[in-house]
């Protein structure tokens, strides 16, 4: 059916507004199909009667394909896009859509099992609702102004994760489900790699994120995987890939203005996609998003709450900020205690302003990393400030919540607060640990953190203070079962509110 679906499409191109209508059937391709240009709608009369589907034995790479024109206002409402990999092995991706703005998948079913779904790498406000989502990662690239509700996800292939970003700015995704295709299949080619969101080494600025209320069933990694790590379900991964540094040492501020500042070892590599962090002295904690640098003067986006001084030191890092994980269940797998099954929330080398409210963990190996410091190629620190882990669930893992730091320079975990959680068979509840990755270097500390008023069951909490320092961390009206609110506290004198 290509060249009938192809006159009606060509058809609809000359009159804006235009659908073309796919009355309950299937429709078989061998070649893939374009969009339209602009305000083009493709209507079938369901997902479960109307099919477009990729021909038996088609060496086609696509089912539909936007690349190279810029295209706006596209929507796919009440169909199924079959990507039939299983009988067109050539096939990459079901519905490969770039530089469109204003996106829309209404009531839509891809089934993309052995392809990647959906590809909305360099795309403007796209809308996905009540639809559902059957392959390998979905690839959202530096895509902004992202909203998924109501969808339900059904990952296989055993690779990253449903949702796989590069630094996104402006997502919500919202009361949709996540789980494996077939959980029975211990391969793990019917498995995702425990993943639902997962953004890596950003192209843009991972910022202004929202998830709420979604459920994960069952994520982790499949038995008989060949790769038995990882896993996270929930991730913010940003150390170094490749050539590319996301982590640069700028060095002692030289000068500054209310919303300028000026380095004495400045980058030319360091541009938008970096947040300038303060690590050591006036200001310390601080985070603003670059907007252009001169020479060796940095302009950022927002004025400074308090302006650096020479004592201050400045770090650039691609991070996390403004990012929201409310109200969802996060379900693990039930040997978590005999091998590697994955975290629920992790923020991998740097978060700003990251809040982690309300929701449920379950059957994990840890619920909350917050890890910070240099990454394996020896860059600098990437801070873990102003987090906050209020009022969640853990039930049933090995640790709870953990920051770790292990930057070069400065200060790697400040002001973050964890409070109001209940912990339930788990056997490390809070830990802190501090690792050098240059032991000699006594400048590092983690600072300012909180944890109260938590139920820790009979779970531990640990402290550890041997390679870098700890410094103003107050425990506060924590309660225990065993009646013991300092269990497990190793090489340090810490003092633990009633």
């Amino acid at each position: 059916d290509t060249a009938a679906i192809n006159a009606a499409r060509i058809a609809a191109d000359k009159t804006p507004w235009a659908t073309v209508f796919l009355p309950k059937g299937t429709y078989v391709v061998n070649n893939f199909l374009e969009t339209g240009r602009d305000q083009v709608r493709w209507l079938g009369d369901g997902k479960d009667l109307t099919s477009i589907k990729v021909a038996n034995g088609s060496n086609q790479k696509f089912l539909f394909l936007n690349d190279s024109i810029p295209a706006s206002q596209i929507t796919f409402q009440n169909l199924t896009l079959d990507g039939n990999a299983k009988n067109a092995t050539s096939m990459l991706t079901t519905s490969y859509m770039r530089k469109i703005s204003d996106l829309q998948y209404l009531n839509v079913k891809i089934d993309g099992e052995g392809t990647t779904p959906f590809d909305w790498q360099s795309n403007s406000r796209v809308s996905m609702n009540n639809s559902e989502v059957i392959g390998k990662s979905s690839f959202l690239g530096n895509a902004t102004k992202i909203f998924i509700d109501g969808t339900q996800f059904y990952g296989t292939g055993d690779i990253g994760g449903i949702l796989m970003g590069r630094g996104v700015e402006m997502i919500s995704i919202t009361n949709s489900i996540a789980q494996n295709l077939d959980s029975s299949d211990p391969s793990g080619s019917k498995w995702i790699h425990g993943g639902f969101f997962v953004e890596q080494s950003p192209w843009g600025i991972s910022h202004n994120q929202y998830l709420g209320n979604n459920q994960t069933i069952d994520l982790g990694i499949a038995p008989n995987s060949p790769k038995q790590a990882d896993g996270q379900q929930i991730l913010w991964e940003n150390a170094r890939k490749g050539s590319v540094e996301h982590s640069v040492f700028l060095g002692a501020v030289t000068s500054t203005t209310t919303n300028t500042v000026s380095v004495n070892t400045p980058s030319n590599i360091v541009n938008d996609t970096y947040y300038l962090s303060i690590v050591e002295g006036k200001g310390v904690g601080q985070s603003r998003q670059v907007k252009s640098l001169n020479q060796s003067t940095y302009t950022i986006y927002d004025d400074w709450n308090v302006q650096p001084d020479s004592s201050s030191v400045i770090v650039a890092n691609q991070k996390v900020s403004n990012a929201v994980v409310y109200g969802n269940s996060l379900d693990g797998l039930s040997d978590y205690n005999t091998r590697i099954t994955g975290t629920g929330v992790m923020a991998y080398f740097g978060a700003t302003n990251l809040i982690i409210e309300n929701n449920s963990f379950n059957e994990m190996i840890q619920g909350v990393g917050l890890f910070s410091g240099a990454d394996i190629f020896n860059a600098d620190n990437n801070p873990i400030n102003f987090t906050q882990v209020n009022n969640n669930t853990f039930t049933n893992m090995l640790e709870g919540v953990t920051i770790k730091t292990s930057g070069l320079n400065g200060t790697s975990a400040l002001g973050n607060v964890v409070s109001n959680n209940k912990f339930n068979n788990v056997q490390s509840v809070f830990s802190i640990v501090p690792k050098n990755s240059s032991a000699s270097n006594s400048s590092l500390s983690a600072n300012m953190n909180v944890f109260e008023e938590n139920s820790l069951g009979s779970g531990k909490v640990s402290v550890r203070q041997g390679e870098g320092k700890i410094q103003n961390t107050i425990f506060l009206n924590n309660t225990s079962s065993n009646g013991n609110l300092s269990p497990g506290i190793i090489d340090g004198n810490f003092s633990f509110g009633s």
